[in-house]
């Protein structure tokens, strides 16, 4: 893979989620493994120095630091209160923000809007085009799936983050996908090493992935070959 920053190839890890930690843990992760990750995504509740310290390391070794898990639940207070939520996290030093497409709180055509309010705050955009409703997975068509990813590249969005569960978003939909938008703008999150380990087959080490801390060392073997 090319050096840092990469358009392809890129692994991007979660922060604190499932198990909390300090900037400690990770500056132990990131000595180890900082050069191998691209991005880090916030999703957990932690003070704001603490968040501040975290950015400004993952600064330090030129990954990039994204919003996750938020953006949605903000937007049940309507535009005013996403641009804020926009600001605050301008402020703190995010360079990207990520909101859920799939979301019953905000009509979808105002997701178009919301991209290029971020854009127009100097931040990078990524949509994240989750296939979940009601508490279950539903997979629209592939024709959906490929305009609304159009639609959010064509407004300005930078990245498309995605579901890819292998029995949830089909391998005929992620094909097109990728060659309708382009490798560089997607993003895949796989849960499991199997998942991601079909995405180095068949799509190569410019695959951009989303995966756990942990999965780091063995995604990075199977990069390098």
């Amino acid at each position: 893979r090319a050096e840092k920053p990469r358009i392809t190839g890129r692994t991007e890890i979660r922060s604190p989620y499932h198990s909390f930690f300090g900037s400690r843990y990770l500056e132990q992760i990131l000595e180890s493994s900082g050069s191998s990750i691209d991005g880090l995504q916030f999703s957990n509740l932690m003070s704001r120095s603490l968040l501040r310290d975290m950015i400004e390391l993952a600064h330090r070794h030129g990954i990039y630091v994204s919003s996750g898990g938020w953006g949605e639940d903000v937007l049940g207070g309507g535009r005013k209160s996403f641009k804020q939520y926009v600001q605050d996290c301008k402020d703190l030093g995010f360079d990207m923000i990520e909101f859920d497409v799939l979301c019953d709180k905000i009509a979808k055509d105002d997701f178009l809007y919301l991209t290029r309010m971020i854009k127009n705050e100097g931040l990078k955009a990524k949509p994240g085009l989750f296939l979940f409703e009601e508490g279950k997975f539903a997979l629209p068509d592939a024709k959906t799936i490929i305009e609304t990813a159009e639609n959010f590249i064509g407004a300005g969005a930078d990245v498309i983050r995605l579901e890819s569960d292998l029995d949830i978003l089909t391998t005929d939909v992620i094909a097109k996908l990728i060659e309708r938008v382009g490798l560089d703008r997607l993003i895949f999150q796989a849960r499991e090493p199997k998942v991601f380990e079909w995405f180095i087959t068949n799509y190569g080490r410019q695959v951009n992935l989303f995966v756990d801390h942990s999965h780091v060392p063995q995604l990075e073997c199977l990069r390098a070959g």
